[in-house]
């Protein structure tokens, strides 16, 4: 069976720098599924597997930018310290959900949670100093290029 609309695809992917450094993979995480046609996934990427079948491979490669958006400035907050709670042990390179509204009102304080909602802000530390915290709220992988390579699991 070919990926055509409304197909239900999963597949295994690698994601690399263009230097060929793996940055993630299904290998790491689970393999992704999604329905064709629902724009579920970047354009290029699922141009590239349409008409594929089970066992299918492809590589797409992305510029800067354009699968998970650019590096936004604005998404880089210098946080006071004193806004999170005093027991919470931050360390660089780890990623907090922060909640930054109550009810539609801006929180008074950081409110750390492991639960996903709409109100939270998944947010990489990247400095931790006495007196602030510098969050990083862009993708991980926004603004560099990047390689996906695919393997097509499943197609129903």
């Amino acid at each position: 069976m070919k990926i055509q609309d409304q197909s239900k695809v999963e597949f295994s992917y690698v994601i690399e720098g263009m230097d060929g450094k793996v940055l993630e993979s299904s290998d790491e995480a689970a393999p992704m599924d999604y329905t064709h046609g629902q724009e579920d996934l970047p354009p290029k990427l699922e141009e590239a597997l349409t008409g594929m079948e089970k066992g299918g491979e492809a590589v797409v490669e992305f510029d800067p930018g354009e699968c998970y958006g650019d590096k936004d400035p604005e998404m880089i907050f210098t946080v006071p310290r004193t806004e999170f709670p005093e027991d919470l042990e931050i360390e660089v390179g780890e990623f907090l959900s922060i909640a930054l509204e109550d009810n539609g009102e801006e929180k008074d304080n950081i409110q750390v949670d492991d639960a996903k909602e709409e109100a939270y802000l998944d947010a990489r530390v990247m400095e931790v100093n006495p007196e602030a915290v510098i969050l990083d709220a862009n993708h991980p992988l926004a603004g560099i290029p990047i390689r996906f390579r695919v393997k097509v699991l499943t197609v129903n």
